[in-house]
């Protein structure tokens, strides 16, 4: 077995930096724990086939608006087909603290998880759309 000192410099060796988490991940490939597949078959029976399929659409629906209300305060947003990530050039620091936003080499993106509404986008635009005024 190794001491604390080694194990340390082979962490170091795998990490990499991850945009989205605002973090370093030192996993074997990203690997994580046994909890994982209980949250998946707690969610399977939580909501059944039928649930997730409404909640898959939700997202998409809230995508789409995110997208849609970007480019009408002229930002240049996008996604790809049937995905739940809007992708556009960063807003100033200021809103991608408060919002969390991911951000790398001048992009940013928000993922339209079931819990995001429209209010929340509703939100995000105006003071975006505040900064450009501004600007």
């Amino acid at each position: 077995m190794r001491g604390g000192g080694s194990q340390k410099i082979e962490q170091d060796r795998i990490a990499r930096s991850v945009a989205y988490i605002g973090s370093v991940d030192t996993t074997i490939t990203g690997s994580r724990n046994g909890h994982s597949p209980l949250f998946l078959w707690y969610t399977l029976k939580k909501y059944g086939v039928e649930g997730l399929r409404k909640r898959a659409l939700h997202s998409l629906a809230i995508a789409a608006y995110a997208e849609e209300k970007l480019k009408e305060i002229g930002v240049a947003a996008w996604r790809n087909p049937n995905t739940i990530t809007v992708n556009f050039p960063s807003p100033s620091l200021t809103i991608r603290q408060k919002w969390q936003l991911a951000s790398e080499n001048g992009g940013s993106h928000i993922i339209c998880m079931p819990n995001v509404q429209k209010e929340q986008i509703d939100q995000l635009i105006a003071e975006m759309a505040a900064e450009l005024v501004i600007v």
